[in-house]
């Protein structure tokens, strides 16, 4: 076993709020609620993935696109028609 050492920054914190505006949706808030830390020894890579608003799901900003969006969106629908 090795030990492995990891100095990165992440650009976010657990609460950070990130706004998105898509035609079909208009703006959209989503709130940080977990952020995973993926460590690749063999290319000493640092990469973020991102829960937003307790979905269970973690995707990376770079992943965040408009499919992502709807889902999300969809599913915050739903919730707000359950309660």
């Amino acid at each position: 076993m090795s030990k492995i050492s990891i100095e990165e920054l992440c650009p976010f914190t657990i609460g950070d709020t990130l706004e998105f505006t898509t035609k079909k949706h208009g703006k959209q808030m989503f709130v940080i609620t977990d952020i995973i830390t993926v460590h690749s020894t063999k290319n000493q890579q640092v990469n973020f993935k991102y829960e937003f608003n307790n979905s269970g799901q973690y995707v990376s900003i770079d992943m965040f696109n408009e499919q992502t969006l709807n889902k999300y969106t969809n599913e915050s629908e739903e919730k707000e028609n359950e309660a």
